[in-house]
């Protein structure tokens, strides 16, 4: 019996997007289009989290900074890691790894 499920899995990540607190979990595929976002993008996007899919990352959240990271995952057809500030919304300072 495998010790890790579909459901087990799918019960994960929702557990993930709806953690709220100082991070946040966006979903994203091959075109880094966001999936599903998770609780606390609203703010930061200013728009409901379910307005966010289909959207890049990029146009969601508009910060050029995300460009490096994104156009290097693009190139190299691999995960890109990196860091970027997005910046201060409030009293909240936004980044990204």
């Amino acid at each position: 019996m495998p010790l890790v499920t579909d459901e087990l899995l799918g019960d994960a990540i929702e557990a993930l997007l709806r953690r709220s607190g100082e991070t946040m979990l966006v979903l994203v595929d091959d075109r880094l289009r966001i999936v599903r976002a998770g609780a606390g993008t609203e703010g930061l996007a200013e728009r409901p989290s379910d307005q966010l899919t289909g959207m890049s990352l990029i146009a969601a959240f508009g910060s050029v900074a995300l460009d490096g990271i994104a156009r290097q995952a693009q190139a190299s057809g691999e995960a890109a890691i990196g860091e970027s500030e997005l910046g201060r919304l409030g009293a909240r300072t936004f980044s990204i790894e």
